[in-house]
C-alpha cells in the first residue's frame, strides 16, 4: 500500500463525494476526460501485468491487482459521515452510485438526466 502519498480528494482517486456530489461529479468528469490511458500502465510493475495477460489469453484464472490508497483523517470521516447516512435508507446500487461507483461507467455518463434525479 502506498503510505507516503495520502489521497487528500475522493475525487483524485475518481470517486465521487456523495456529500457534495453534484460539484464532486463535475471535478471527477473534468479528471477522467484529462487522463491519458495510454499512461496508466506504469501504475502496476510491468512483469505482473505481463502474467496477467498471459493468463487472460490462455483463459486461466488470475487475480486482478489490488489498487489501495491511503486517505487523508478528513477523507475518511466524509466517507464514514455517507457511509452512515445512506446505507440505511438507500439500496445497495444507489449507495455505490453516490459515490460514483458502477459496473458500467459509460451508462453512467450517457444517463446523467437519471443521475441528477437522485436527491443528494
Amino acid at each position: 500500500m502506498e503510505m507516503k502519498n495520502k489521497v487528500e480528494s475522493a475525487e483524485s482517486v475518481f470517486v465521487v463525494n456523495p456529500m457534495n456530489a453534484k460539484n464532486s461529479l463535475i471535478k471527477v468528469k473534468k479528471k477522467i476526460e484529462t487522463l491519458d490511458f495510454t499512461e496508466l500502465g506504469s501504475a502496476y510493475p510491468i512483469k505482473e501485468m505481463d502474467k496477467i495477460e498471459e493468463s487472460v489469453v490462455s483463459g486461466k484464472d488470475f487475480y486482478p491487482p489490488k489498487c489501495t490508497f491511503l486517505p487523508t483523517p478528513g477523507l475518511l470521516r466524509a466517507f464514514i459521515r455517507a457511509t452512515l447516512k445512506f446505507s440505511q435508507t438507500d439500496s445497495q446500487e444507489r449507495f455505490l452510485l453516490r459515490f460514483g461507483l458502477v459496473d458500467d461507467i459509460q451508462w453512467y455518463f450517457r444517463n446523467e438526466e437519471e443521475i441528477n434525479k437522485i436527491k443528494v
